[in-house]
């Protein structure tokens, strides 16, 4: 396990495969890489077209202002759990009672800090990887894909230390998620599969084929649920992967998912929408709003529902019954996924090289 040293907030990042120099949470008024400047204006429609919040006038990166005129950030209450060098793009983190750990995807890194800041360095705790993509935490281990020609899943302590392959071998998939139940793995690859093992390592098979770019993976009791992004589909098959249903056809490519006891929620990366259906069957669908380009992942507490959007650098909030729309935090360097605990959300703003968090 190693400890690694901070860096300045000004990076080159690389965003859609054009090189800008941008800043983090509280730059400039043109925000982070891959963000942009909050607009005046409250969203309270639960079927906005569009969505407008309050702005500051500036201020760094734990920045409280959320009203004023002329640009600016809005972040309130935001911290920075960890920074890391330059050239690592932070991608996919989750949380448990005491860390929040992500995976570095260009540096091939799996690495944790204290999720409440407290001047720590972050800890390395794998290192050499391919592109550790998709993250997943059980009571006593790190689950991860790797985006490989031969992306096998992997796992260790959560102190870190030695990892071990779930699978000596699933051929030329690169891996993309994963979720980790009681009893079982499953795991999406590309280009078109979705994989189990059990969650000793045994018994692994391809579980359904025939998914374009399937993506986010979720789980009950009996069923697993997941979005293509290929080939549009929202789709659930039992945990014994014997058959799928589609929930959902002519999506704007989904992107996550999440369910609760009534519904699944999706979001859909081009067209920007945030929508739920039952979970049963998929019917009565309803949009809970329109977010622009970039909605990528979707998670769900009680009351709510939370996005990030990569594309506009943005986290916001609204309730799961539709209601006004909450910006948590703007001028985010391409923030992908987010993780919740019973007080913050977390995310990964790659472009920053910042892992962050604000109050729910």
């Amino acid at each position: 396990m190693k400890t690694l040293t901070t860096r300045a907030f000004f990076v080159l990042a690389s965003l859609g495969g054009a090189w800008a120099l941008g800043a983090g949470c509280g730059g400039d008024d043109g925000g982070g890489t891959g963000g942009a400047a909050a607009t005046s204006g409250v969203t309270t429609s639960t079927t906005a077209d569009t969505t407008s919040s309050t702005s500051g006038s500036g201020g760094d990166a734990t920045s409280t202002t959320t009203s004023g005129t002329g640009g600016g950030c809005a972040c309130v209450g935001c911290e920075v759990v960890a920074e890391v060098p330059v050239g690592s793009f932070p991608f996919d983190v989750q949380v448990n009672d005491s860390y929040a750990y992500w995976t570095n995807q260009e540096s091939g890194e799996i690495m944790r800090a204290p999720k409440a800041p407290d001047g720590t360095e972050p800890e390395l705790l794998a290192e050499n990887l391919t592109t550790p993509w998709g993250l997943f935490l059980t009571a006593d281990k790190v689950y991860w894909c790797e985006y490989d020609p031969d992306g096998v899943p992997r796992y260790m302590p959560l102190d870190g230390g030695a990892y071990t392959d779930l699978m000596t071998s699933q051929g030329a998939f690169p891996g993309h998620y994963i979720v980790v139940s009681d009893k079982h793995v499953f795991w999406s690859t590309e280009p078109d599969d979705i994989w189990r093992c059990d969650i000793d390592g045994q018994n692994c098979f391809l579980a359904q084929s025939g998914n374009i770019l399937s993506n986010k993976i979720e789980f009950d009791d009996t069923n697993i649920f997941w979005v293509n992004r290929g080939d549009s589909r929202v789709v659930k098959g039992p945990l014994d992967a014997s058959s799928w249903t589609d929930l959902a056809t002519q999506q704007g490519e989904p992107w996550g998912i999440a369910i609760d006891d009534s519904y699944v929620y999706w979001s859909s990366y081009t067209d920007g929408k945030i929508q739920r259906a039952d979970k049963t069957d998929g019917n009565n669908v309803v949009e809970l709003t329109i977010d622009g380009e970039g909605a990528a992942d979707v998670i769900i507490d009680e009351t709510n529902i939370y996005w990030a959007n990569p594309v506009n650098g943005t986290i916001k909030k609204m309730p799961k019954n539709g209601g006004e729309i909450t910006l948590i935090a703007d001028c985010q360097g391409k923030p992908t996924n987010v993780a919740l605990d019973d007080g913050y959300v977390y995310w990964a703003a790659s472009d920053d090289q910042m892992v962050m968090r604000a109050p729910k």
